[in-house]
């Protein structure tokens, strides 16, 4: 479990690196999932 959680934040840092260096927001990278929502959160 541990191992997991260190993984997503560490995907969640990566993300972040990404984003900054082609300039995007994370709302640039969400996407409408239809009955399910948006992919990323607002909340």
């Amino acid at each position: 479990m541990e191992r997991i959680g260190l993984t997503l934040m560490r995907l969640e840092e990566r993300m972040a690196e990404l984003r900054e260096h082609f300039g995007l927001g994370a709302e640039d990278l969400d996407i409408d999932l239809g009955p399910l929502g948006p992919l990323l959160t607002t909340e």
